[in-house]
This record gives C-alpha cells, sequence and structure tokens, in this order.
C-alpha cells in the first residue's frame, strides 16, 4: 500500500533568477499562480521615493462638485477641480497610494485656493474627517486633549492655503498611511474651490537604501506554490522597511531623534515611532531573513543601551520627548534588549558589536540578580526597619552556617534615591577579629535590592560576620527590630544591638530555587505588577543560556560558570511555583496566579524549562482555552482579550519545533492569511488585504484600538520569518550561518523556495514534493566558510540520497552521520556548495 507522507521532483537553483517588473500592491488580488523565481511581483515597497497614488476611491461630492477626478494622479496639466457650491457642500476625494506608505506629502496646486484639508489614514474604514485617529490617538498626544481635534499634536489633517499655482511641500512628516482624503476646510465659503493637479509623498523609510533594486531591498525572499503564503512573506517584509526610519524622524510627525546613528527600526510607521526591546526581538528575525539591515538594528540596539541607567536598568525604549516615566515602565524589556542582543550574534556573527555593548549587557545583568527572590537560602527576610548607613560607621550581621555556601549577602533600600554605593565584606569570625573572606564594592545600588557576595569556592560551615561599610549617597540596610536570626546577631560599628538584620546564605544545595520579581518595577507590558512570571522567567533562563556563551565569548569564564548556575534554579523556580497541575499549564504570575497566559506557556516551552510531559499539556491547554478565528488569544481571566500577532509568532514556533505542525500552520494562516490574503470589512467598509501587518486583532477580527491602532506594526509581522525559518526551514546553527539547518515543515505546499542572506552569502534552498508519489527533492547552494546539518521529511522508512549518493537506506546511515527521529532523516557536516537530496519510501529499492 502506498504511504502519502511527503514528495518532490527536482527544482533547481537557477530557477530563481526569474525576475519580474511588475508592481505589486494590495489590489493586485488574484494573481496567476506563480512561477518559482518570479518572486518580485510581490514587493510591496515602491521603487522610488517619489510616490504617487495608484487609483482614486471615490469623488463624494456631498452637495459640492468634483471634476476630473483621475487628475489628481498625475502631474498632466489636467487638475481635479473640487468646488464648495453650497455653505453646505463638503466634496472630497479619496486616492489610495496601493500600500502602506510614510513621508512628506508634495502637492501640486494649480491656482490659488482657501484652506485645504489633507487627511490621512491606513484603513477606509477608519478614514474620518480628521484622519484616522477619532480624537484617541496614542499617549503621547494625550496633553492635546484639551484642543479642538484639529489643533491637537498628531491628530489634525495637515493643510495649506495656496496663494497661487505651484508645488507645496509639507513640513510635518507624516507616519503609516495608505489613503489620502482631499477636502475645503469647513470655514471655506460658497463658489470657492481647489484644483490639484497632483499629489504625492517623498517615501522616507529604509533610508540609504536604494528602493530600485530590489535585490539589495530584500537580499533575501521567499516564494512557494500558494499564493496566500507568498502575500504573507512580502506583507511583513513591506511591514519592516515601512518600520525602518531616520533616527532624526521619530515619533508621530517625525519630528524627534529618538536614536543614533543611520536607521533604526520602530515599532509602527504611524504610531510610536520608537523603538522598543521587545519589539526588535522579532523585528530582528525578520529583518535577518528579508531586508538583513544589520546596521538598523546595530543602530537599535545602541540607542537603547544609550538609555541605561547607572545601576544597569535598560528604558523599554529608546530616547524620545516623552520622558522617563513610560519607557522606564516594564521590566520585562529589559530583558529583551538582552534577547535581541543576543539574537543579533546569533544571525551575524559579529563578536564586535558584542564586545562593544559587553559592559552594558554585563551590567543589566547585574541588574537583573537584584531583583531575585529567593528559597532554599538560609537566613532571613523578616524586616521592620532599615537603618541607614552613615560615612565613617558600619552596619553588620553574624551568622553561623550549618553547611558549606556559596554567596551571602541582603536587603538593601536607597531610600528612591540613585548613585548610592557601599562594600560588603565578609569575614570568618566575630567582628574586628575575622579572617577576610571576600570583598566587593557595590556601586548605583539598586532601591531594595538584594546583593550578594559570590565566593570564588564554597566557605566550609561555621561562623562568619557581613559588614556593610564606606557608603556614598543614601544607602540603608533591612533589619528587624526584635530577633529573626536565632544564629546571629544584628551589628553596628562592630557591636551588637537588638534584633537581625536580613541575610541570605546561599548553601549548597540540590533545590535552591530562584524567580525574578517585576513588582515595583514597572512590571510586564501587557499585564502590569504582576510579581514572578512565568514567562519572564523562563525569558530569563533563555538569556542566561546565552549570556554564559557571551561571556565565554569575552574570556570571562567565572561570569560563563556563574550564569549557568543560575539556570536550573529559576527553572526548579518556575516548575515549583508556578505549575498549575488542574488546569495544565503554567500560571500567568504569583500575582495573578487564576490566569492562563500565551507568553508564559509559550516560552516555558521554548526555553525548555517545561519538562516534555508539561510542554504538551500546556499547548493543549492553549488550543482549547486560547484559540478563536484569528489566532490565539493572550490569556484567560484578567488578561487582555484580544489576538497579537507578536506572541502568536512565538507559540507557532513552539508548536514547529515540538512536532505539532498542523497546528503551527493553523496559525500561520489563521493569523497571518487572515491580514494579508483576503478582503474583509473594517468598521463596515470593505478592505483590500492588508499591505502592513496589524498591532493587535481583536477578538470580532477588527483593528486593535481601531482607527488608533498602528497598521503597519513590525513586531507583528512574524509570519515572514515562519515562512523562511520554519517552511523553507532555514535557519542559524552557530554563530552568523557558520553552522545552520534545513529543516522544512512542508504541510500541504507543492514547492517552496528562497534566498537566505548570511555574513558568508546566500544560503539558496529549493524544494518540492509530491505527496501522492511519497517523493521529495531539495536543492541548495550554500556559501564557502559554512556547514550544515540538513533534515528530510519523513514518516516512515525512507532512503535519503546525496547528490547521487547513498546516505540512509531506511533503517542505517551510509553516510553524512544520518540518523532518524521518526519524522525526518538528518544529515550532518553537509559542506558548502550545490547539492541535491532526495527521498522516496525505502520499500521501492
Amino acid at each position: 500500500m502506498r504511504r502519502t507522507r511527503f514528495a518532490a521532483i527536482s527544482l533547481t537553483t537557477a530557477a530563481v533568477l526569474v525576475a519580474s517588473t511588475g508592481v505589486a500592491s494590495a489590489e493586485s488580488g488574484g494573481l496567476a499562480a506563480p512561477a518559482p523565481g518570479d518572486w518580485q511581483r510581490y514587493v510591496l515597497t515602491p521603487q522610488t521615493r517619489d510616490v504617487a497614488p495608484l487609483r482614486v476611491v471615490s469623488a463624494d461630492s456631498r452637495g459640492g462638485e468634483i471634476t476630473n477626478p483621475a487628475g489628481v494622479l498625475a502631474a498632466d496639466g489636467q487638475p481635479v477641480k473640487i468646488t464648495k457650491t453650497g455653505a453646505g457642500a463638503d466634496p472630497r476625494l479619496i486616492v489610495d497610494f496601493g500600500r502602506e506608505v510614510s513621508g512628506y506629502l508634495s502637492v501640486d496646486f494649480a491656482g490659488a485656493a482657501p484652506t485645504t484639508l489633507f487627511a490621512f489614514s491606513e484603513t477606509l474604514g477608519y478614514l474620518g474627517d480628521w484622519g484616522d485617529t477619532f480624537g484617541t490617538t496614542s499617549w503621547i498626544a494625550n496633553g492635546d486633549a484639551s484642543k479642538p481635534q484639529r489643533e491637537r499634536r498628531f491628530e489634525s489633517p495637515h493643510e495649506q492655503a495656496p496663494a497661487g499655482a505651484g508645488t507645496w511641500q509639507d513640513p510635518e512628516l507624516r507616519g503609516g498611511f495608505r489613503y489620502l482624503m482631499i477636502r475645503l476646510a469647513p470655514e471655506a465659503t460658497a463658489g470657492s474651490s481647489v484644483s490639484v493637479d497632483a499629489v504625492r509623498v517623498r517615501y522616507t523609510a529604509a533610508p540609504g537604501i536604494n528602493l530600485a533594486d530590489r535585490d539589495a531591498l530584500l537580499p533575501g525572499w521567499f516564494l512557494s506554490s500558494d499564493d496566500a503564503l507568498n502575500k504573507i512573506w512580502y506583507g511583513g517584509a513591506h511591514t519592516i522597511v515601512n518600520g525602518t526610519i531616520d533616527p532624526t524622524q521619530g515619533i508621530e510627525n517625525g519630528t524627534e531623534t529618538i536614536g543614533v546613528g543611520e536607521r533604526v527600526i520602530v515599532d509602527g510607521a504611524k504610531r510610536d515611532r520608537l523603538a522598543w526591546n521587545g519589539d526588535l526581538a522579532i523585528t530582528g528575525r525578520i529583518a535577518y531573513v528579508s531586508t538583513d539591515d544589520r546596521q538598523a538594528m546595530r543602530d537599535s540596539l545602541r540607542s537603547i543601551a544609550r538609555t541605561q541607567r547607572g545601576d544597569g536598568y535598560l528604558s523599554a525604549c529608546s530616547p524620545n520627548g516623552l520622558g522617563a516615566p513610560v519607557c522606564q515602565g516594564f521590566l520585562e524589556y529589559h530583558l529583551w534588549w538582552l534577547r535581541g542582543l543576543q539574537e543579533y550574534y546569533l544571525y551575524t556573527g559579529d563578536t564586535a558589536f558584542v564586545a562593544e555593548m559587553w559592559p552594558t549587557f554585563t551590567s543589566a545583568m547585574a541588574f537583573l540578580e537584584t531583583r531575585l527572590t529567593a528559597e532554599g537560602f538560609e537566613g532571613t527576610e523578616a524586616q521592620d526597619s532599615a537603618p541607614k548607613l552613615l560615612p565613617g560607621h558600619t552596619q553588620g550581621q553574624t551568622f553561623t552556617a550549618t553547611s558549606p555556601f556559596t554567596a551571602a549577602g541582603g536587603r538593601f533600600p536607597t531610600y528612591n534615591t540613585t548613585g548610592a554605593d557601599m562594600t560588603l565584606s565578609l569575614y570568618r569570625g566575630q567582628p574586628g577579629a575575622g579572617q577576610l573572606v571576600a570583598s566587593k564594592r557595590f556601586e548605583d545600588v539598586v532601591d531594595n535590592a538584594w546583593l550578594m557576595i559570590d565566593l570564588p569556592e564554597a566557605a566550609a560551615p561555621g561562623a562568619y560576620y557581613l559588614e556593610q561599610s564606606d557608603p556614598s549617597g543614601t544607602v540603608a540596610w533591612w533589619t528587624n527590630s526584635t530577633d529573626a536570626y536565632p544564629q546571629g546577631t544584628a551589628m553596628t560599628d562592630g557591636k551588637p544591638i537588638a534584633g537581625d538584620r536580613t541575610l541570605r546564605i546561599a548553601t549548597v544545595s540540590d533545590d535552591r530555587t530562584r524567580l525574578l520579581d517585576l513588582y515595583d518595577q514597572g512590571g510586564h507590558w501587557i499585564y502590569g505588577d504582576s510579581g514572578k512570571e512565568t514567562e519572564v522567567n523562563a525569558l530569563y533562563v533563555e538569556v542566561l543560556r546565552d549570556a554564559a556563551a557571551f561571556a565565554e565569548l569575552q574570556n570571562d569564564n567565572p561570569k560563563a560558570t556563574h550564569w549557568r548556575e543560575l539556570i536550573p534554579e529559576v527553572v526548579r523556580g518556575v516548575n515549583d511555583q508556578l505549575w498549575n497541575e488542574t488546569a495544565g499549564a503554567y500560571r500567568q504570575s504569583t500575582g495573578q496566579p487564576g490566569n492562563i497566559a500565551q507568553d508564559g506557556n509559550v516560552f516555558a516551552v521554548l526555553s525548555g524549562v517545561a519538562p516534555a510531559d508539561r510542554a504538551a499539556r500546556a499547548l493543549d491547554t492553549l488550543k482549547d482555552q486560547l484559540w478563536t478565528a484569528y489566532g490565539s488569544k493572550s490569556g484567560t481571566g484578567s488578561m487582555p482579550q484580544l489576538v497579537g500577532p507578536f506572541m502568536n509568532y512565538w507559540e507557532a514556533v513552539a508548536r514547529f519545533d515540538e512536532g505539532r505542525d498542523a497546528e503551527a500552520w493553523h496559525l500561520l494562516r489563521t493569523v497571518w492569511g487572515y491580514q494579508f490574503a483576503q478582503r474583509k470589512p473594517i468598521n463596515g467598509v470593505e478592505e483590500p488585504p492588508a499591505t502592513g501587518a496589524w498591532e493587535h486583532i481583536n477578538l470580532d477580527g477588527s483593528p486593535y484600538r481601531h482607527g488608533d491602532g498602528s497598521m503597519s506594526h513590525p513586531w507583528s509581522a512574524g509570519g515572514t520569518a515562519l515562512l523562511t525559518n520554519e517552511v523553507l526551514g532555514v535557519r542559524p546553527a552557530g554563530p552568523g550561518f557558520a553552522t545552520y539547518t534545513v529543516k522544512p515543515h512542508p504541510g500541504d505546499l507543492e514547492w517552496a523556495q528562497g534566498r537566505v542572506p548570511t555574513p558568508h552569502g546566500a544560503i539558496w534552498v529549493s524544494w518540492r514534493q509530491d505527496r501522492g508519489r511519497d517523493r521529495f527533492v531539495m536543492d541548495l547552494t550554500t556559501p564557502q566558510g559554512t556547514t550544515g546539518t540538513i533534515a528530510v521529511p519523513a514518516d516512515g522508512p525512507t532512503t535519503v540520497i546525496v547528490d547521487g549518493r547513498l546516505a540512509w537506506n531506511g533503517d542505517k546511515a551510509k553516510a553524512y552521520g544520518a540518523h532518524t527521529d521518526g519524522r525526518y532523516v538528518y544529515l550532518s557536516g553537509l559542506p558548502a556548495g550545490a547539492h541535491t537530496i532526495s527521498a522516496h519510501p525505502a520499500d521501492e529499492e
């Protein structure tokens, strides 16, 4: 009996060089079935900086008159004329640029006219009198709420009253929009008119990039037999391009400097036009497989590194005119910057940039340790007062260790001040007579931080004295006025006083646990302060794991060892304190234990924190409780009820990694196919497929925050990365793709192909399957300096041939260290160059 599994016929990489000169837009709709190599027709980004509208959407006279509406599309001396024939008339013309654009509007007036209004919108459904914000624009503009809407900083339409014929250059940049409405101002008198010969936009995204050179714009590309998937990939790629800006053109009207360097990648073309850490964690992955704009990623990471406080804390977003409270509100994003730098190194192998960022990185890692809570330690956390340490004096605590220990410390407040320094010293024996074991100077102490002296080797049981000295600034030591630690006592200037000071002794133990606590540090972007969170701690495990490798890269083995030793303690903490056996999933947090959060469970799986059985149960629970018609929602209970493409990307990756391909494919087609590959009603208006990724999706399928929401949000464009990394299957395995994997998840596709940029040169991959005949063939060409591991789909005994040589006979390895996990046959050590790999059922031999 024939098995239906996978298959293919050969598709050589020569075919991928075919080019197209077509202009893509969301209205291109039913393109003919794609031919191999014909990728350029899907590219949405304009080929020139001078962008004209593609069509007139409507010419609504509303009691007035509009003549020759198409005259607005080109500067040909035949202008459109908009006339307000009566006092109550309100004629309006709407044009479509065919895709999301951003930049400066330019208008060719054919003569003098009263005030003319130009309103912008990302969608037709939310295009109102003043544009698409409805007076609810982002928190950046909230200070303008007392003003009439037309006068508000970011909501107002752009306006001009030409004194005669000529070209008006709008001095104010407009972020993301697709539709432009032209109308006369309400105060214009009856009988007045305006004649416009042409409108266009000076496109400012992706500065320094030659848009006409499509290979330079997109050194990475993807193409498949499925038109809908192609639209997803190029819609996401355009979202990244549109969100790559000059750092001097930040926030909604492009007036503030938000970073350093040549280019940064911001959260949205329209809103907020700021570089945010959480966004960079995924926009990097999308950029590396499409624009390969390493400069933009370096500049974005550098820009946020400039925000680092003296205590090591990194702001959530790049510098801007908002002030500190907003951008320093999410400790979760501190972790995402660390992850973003680690991802940058994986994809680029750029050791010089890692070295440049190393001081920022280590300071940021040290700050996190001040937020660690602990169980399985000796000592006391009891406290009811915090006496300040004065210059020239000391404070201390004696203790008796009953087992070997590796660190000792206490909790030290700074009374909401910054810049406080102090020294901790550990002595064996009593004050004044003991032997110094270790001493450390702590600078810029974080308020209420637990500070620990890590010992080079475990200290033996016995009597010890921990002393605080040499203060600079305001710093204290949390203390309990009564006896809280019977094996020691509090000290001042080496003399006993009543009570005990907070004390933490890291005994040598196999069951010690630690968890990051975000409480009073702004917490998490989407659900605020909630204590010890699953997602943040699982993400911390990933950060620690790669931080150890970073430390070895910098020849700092003590840090590498220390960070690796923290990993099992955090893993135990998550599994001991945050798993909900009844729900079959991880809790959102200790502060909100009744909620099941998408992000926490997804990252418990991705980080390896979840054991195999819990990983399977957690993914089952998410599918049962969180899946909607538009993707997986954020969580249950008090969690925000919306679909986030950002976190759906990570969930799809987790499902691919766990071999749950059908579920991952479902999310891919549901979340991104809904946006990019079909028409849909938005606010009651039928809209063409999107050309930018939506910030979020409401549970009824409408855009999050309606007209004020971002419809070109790079952190939501993860479908592009999924198609290259998971469907085509190309991922870096070592820094800079020195080693790589190709592991396709072909689903029901007939074929897929693509070019993946690497520092060594492009990796070209194409594969085709014939599911009816159980054939799979992959062609790939890889650059010098790389070696790869190839995974060939194999659901059953399969013969695999590499360049005509038998590598796997369905049972045993014949070459390339072939082995199988029951789903794939893996081939390792594939050298650089061109290769053809084919597979067919072993029983056909």
